[in-house]
């Protein structure tokens, strides 16, 4: 299995060249040149038969006047992860949140960005939004040589940001040359609602006490404009979950409002991926309910299979019910997709403990130092491994 993450290259030996004759070599010498011809004449296309685009939505940066609209560019950024990463799973993989927003007005340039995130492509933007109406200007880079592939810009009414979604994602797969799922068709929604939805999200993504109790009071107006908004519904879920997680009042009554959020996000849309890694994820810390949680992950990943946080619990799962091989597939794509997150390299450590991997227990927890030296507990994921890996010196008589 591929170890994702000090990657070992192999070594190649060059084969030694058979003589031939004097016309072969002068036919094998056009052939070459022929080649180079086309490959200067013809357009470049992006599209590598059988290879799986890296991209990576850097933060949009917040042109308003009013620095509370952080939100909403985080927002805008968040949105478009989700919309890129869901066109075309098979053949483009979009880096996760948690790994991007470090760049946010960031100083660095493509090239620097590009080999960190281990990306092909960044989509980099801006938005500026004015009462009842936004501007969203974007750009899609190729890493390997700066090119900019296209630019555009969206003048339009709050309620047309999913048009400028679709739009943004169609001049993405022309780009790359992929194959454009049929979009879910989604109705446009009411400032208020996403104001109040975005702000939720903006609160549970920093995963502080504080920050996700103002989370879940965001969540609750969002449903109170619209309780037909199943999303507000998925992160009302997910803020329970991690209130339950992190001590904040009694854990059973927050898995309990979890469940209940969860499923009422899925009454209102069974398609939703997020409601139902919610809801594997109470079935799996609260109720574990071992089958249930696997069906809600699997079927959340079915239908997006490109959330890192999904994988990040399905690898908590597998590992869990002791399940080695399907645990590190998880650790593996969860690292694809969000490698700069200190909380994710922090848990695949010791999920790679619990399986019997402790070779990859130890790398995970020193790129958990290396990306947060504050961070707790992986000097002991690191001691325990090391001792599973080291026989203890015998004591001489």
């Amino acid at each position: 299995m591929r170890t994702p993450v000090v990657p070992e290259h192999e070594e190649h030996q060059a084969r030694g060249s058979r003589p031939g004759s004097w016309p072969s070599f002068w036919v094998a010498l056009g052939l070459v040149a022929a080649i180079f011809l086309v490959t200067i004449l013809l357009p470049k296309r992006e599209n590598i038969p059988g290879r799986k685009h890296m991209l990576a939505v850097l933060p949009f940066s917040n042109l308003s006047d009013d620095p509370s609209q952080e939100f909403f560019s985080d927002g805008l950024t968040e949105e478009m992860i989700a919309h890129l990463g869901s066109l075309d799973p098979e053949r483009l993989a979009v880096i996760a949140r948690t790994s991007v927003m470090g760049y946010k007005n960031t100083t660095q340039g493509a090239t620097e960005i590009g080999a960190a995130l281990t990306v092909d492509f960044l989509v980099e933007g801006s938005v500026r939004r004015v009462d009842e109406t936004v501007r969203v200007t974007a750009q899609l880079i190729r890493v390997s040589d700066q090119t900019h592939l296209w630019a555009e810009t969206w003048d339009r009414p709050l309620t047309d940001l999913v048009a400028v979604q679709t739009e943004m994602g169609r001049l993405v797969t022309e780009s790359l040359s992929l194959k454009l799922l049929e979009p879910r068709p989604l109705p446009p929604i009411p400032p208020e609602v996403l104001d109040a939805y975005w702000k939720g999200r903006y609160h549970w993504n920093k995963q502080d006490q504080a920050s996700l109790t103002r989370g879940l009071e965001w969540f609750k107006k969002a449903i109170a404009s619209d309780p037909r908004f199943a999303p507000a519904w998925a992160g009302l879920a997910d803020t329970h979950n991690s209130l339950a997680l992190c001590g904040t009042g009694d854990a059973e009554d927050h898995y309990r409002e979890a469940r209940k959020a969860a499923s009422q996000a899925l009454t209102i849309d069974e398609h939703l991926a997020e409601a139902h890694a919610a809801l594997g994820y109470t079935l799996m810390n609260f109720d574990w309910d071992w089958d249930g949680a696997e069906k809600a992950f699997s079927k959340a990943l079915t239908l997006d299979p490109g959330r890192a946080v999904t994988h990040h619990w399905a690898a908590a799962y597998f590992s869990a019910r002791g399940r080695k091989e399907e645990a590190l597939t998880e650790v593996e794509r969860v690292y694809s997709l969000d490698p700069l997150s200190h909380r994710v390299t922090a848990d695949l450590g010791w999920y790679c403990y619990y399986v019997g991997r402790y070779d990859l227990a130890v790398r995970y927890s020193r790129r958990t130092h290396e990306l947060e030296p504050k961070a707790p507990s992986m000097g002991l994921c690191v001691a325990l491994s090391l001792h599973q890996c080291t026989p203890l010196p015998t004591r001489p008589l």
